[in-house]
């Protein structure tokens, strides 16, 4: 019964995560490349041109009034930016609400897999249960899991997406409120001069607020980020003499572990690195394998998803190495001879296998340094600190029962 679960709940966690990279639709592909944004930033700007261009020629022709084209200035841009706070508002808030449905049908799923292991404790603890202290520890869990900031940040690391889409939300707020006062000045500009110049002040503040708010978007909060990660990486470097060996071994541990590949793949998701992740597993299953029957579909399949230039999943290496892979992938499809398993052949291996041998782990070496760039960000996450944790009380739990 506990194997049938296990089955079942791994793969309900491991078909997904293929599905989801390899069936990504175009148009958001379309959508976050560089065409589109330069496209948008083009029409943006014809706009922008076209509009002020039409109220200039009304004004030196003198069919609109100074007064009237500054109104008419003010509330549409007012009206515009107002839009477009409320569709990212929208955006938002539409995210928070799937993230947390997603967090808490996954932290569902989690507890269903651990319900084995409790099982299993229940067994072998002969202490009396006490209640009090049950309660005290499902009320800690709650407070541990259920507040905002911890939720928040473990959705929202490494790049920081939500909070800079907040502080674009607070941007837009505070540049609609400088516009209004703006309006409302203008509006009681025949006022006392005392009214006129708190509208001022009032405008002026909410103008420093939505310039602190646009630096902080186009920039500022990724520099602090970027800051803090550093200080945080060289105080580690400072403590810890032997960085560079300790980081190679416990990179190499995180990749033979199980648990360690599916939280590095995980914060490859997050960074939007994925496909070195996935390239590695290919590369290893082939690997674990040792047959060479089905290399032309192997080196097909990666060349289609990996290598090849606009590909779904397209990797990010040297031209050196993506030269080398094109030219053994041009060899195997130019020969026609059936390649056995390399074990089993007697024979020395042919050019064609040598040049693929060298050619896979070329291909390796830099899909194993773009893991470890990306590696290098993960040991400062609390997730990689809990992982260790963990690994540790296993560790320690299979000493007692002499199976270490």
């Amino acid at each position: 019964m506990s194997r049938s679960n296990h089955e079942s709940l791994r793969k309900t966690k491991e078909v997904p995560k293929l599905i989801s990279i390899s069936m990504t639709p175009k148009m958001i592909k379309f959508m976050i490349s560089k065409k589109f944004s330069s496209l948008l930033l083009v029409i943006c700007l014809g706009l922008n041109l076209a509009f002020w261009t039409l109220f200039v020629i009304l004004v030196r022709t003198e069919t609109m009034l100074p007064i009237t084209y500054t109104f008419i200035v003010s509330i549409s841009y007012t009206a515009f930016i107002l839009c477009c706070g409320l569709f990212i508002t929208g955006v938002c808030v539409s995210d928070f609400l799937y993230s947390f449905i997603f967090s808490s049908r996954k932290q569902q799923t989690d507890q269903e897999g651990t319900q084995v292991m409790s099982i299993a404790t229940q067994h072998t603890d002969e202490k009396p249960k006490d209640k009090n202290g049950e309660v005290v520890k499902k009320v800690t869990q709650w407070l541990q899991v259920k507040p905002l900031r911890d939720w928040f940040a473990t959705l929202d690391a490494p790049l920081y997406f939500r909070v800079e889409m907040i502080l674009f939300v607070l941007c837009y707020v505070f540049l609609i409120c400088n516009q209004l006062t703006g309006l409302y000045t203008l509006m009681n500009k025949e006022s006392s001069s005392q009214q006129v110049m708190v509208l001022d002040v009032i405008s002026f503040v909410f103008e420093i607020l939505y310039v602190a708010m646009y630096i902080m978007v186009f920039g500022g909060f990724a520099l602090l980020v970027f800051l803090v990660n550093k200080l945080k990486a060289l105080s580690k470097q400072m403590k810890i003499g032997q960085e560079p060996q300790q980081n190679q071994t416990e990179f190499q541990a995180l990749l033979d572990s199980k648990e360690g590949r599916e939280l590095l793949e995980e914060f490859c998701k997050k960074e939007f690195s994925l496909e070195n992740m996935l390239l590695y597993k290919e590369l290893m299953h082939f690997k674990a394998q040792q047959s060479l029957a089905a290399i032309h579909s192997f080196m097909r399949n990666i060349y289609t998803n990996y290598i090849n230039a606009g590909a779904p999943i397209e990797v990010n290496i040297p031209s050196e190495c993506r030269k080398e892979f094109m030219r053994v992938f041009q060899e195997l499809n130019a020969t026609s001879r059936e390649l056995n398993d390399i074990k089993n052949s007697k024979q020395s291996p042919s050019q064609e296998i040598s040049s693929f041998e060298q050619c896979m782990n070329h291909l390796t070496e830099e899909i194993l340094m773009n893991l470890g760039d990306t590696f290098s960000r993960l040991v400062a996450t609390p997730q990689y600190t809990q992982f260790l944790s963990v690994m540790k009380n296993k560790k320690d739990m299979m000493k007692q029962v002499n199976l270490l």
